[in-house]
């Protein structure tokens, strides 16, 4: 368990390939947002993670696939170093933003 962060009870995984993941099991701006009733906004203080992600490093991808806010037992957020092109080699997907602007310039069309 991470045990020096007080606003969260995590544990961090075995990295695997290019990935490493951390299981957050419990997490203080969930708490709060039940507490003090702000459920309808708190997933957009959660999407800040990817924003931070995405902006730290061109070659990482961070993904999530389940969250304490929807109701999931934990937050599993993984991170992926891509290679120069933007592919992780391990499972061969494209990097989330090239997929994004790709959907973006074809609906220009």
């Amino acid at each position: 368990m991470i045990d020096r962060d007080y606003n969260i009870e995590a544990e961090a995984c075995s990295p695997s390939g290019t990935s490493v993941s951390l299981k957050v099991r419990r997490c203080f701006i969930n708490e709060v947002a039940r507490d003090v009733g702000l459920m309808p906004v708190a997933d957009r203080i959660c999407s800040g993670d990817f924003r931070f992600w995405e902006g730290y490093h061109p070659r990482l991808r961070f993904s999530r696939t389940q969250t304490l806010l929807a109701g999931d037992p934990l937050c599993d957020h993984t991170l992926t170093w891509l290679d120069q092109t933007g592919v992780d080699e391990g499972s061969n997907h494209i990097n989330r933003l090239e997929s994004i602007e790709a959907v973006s310039q074809e609906s220009e069309v």
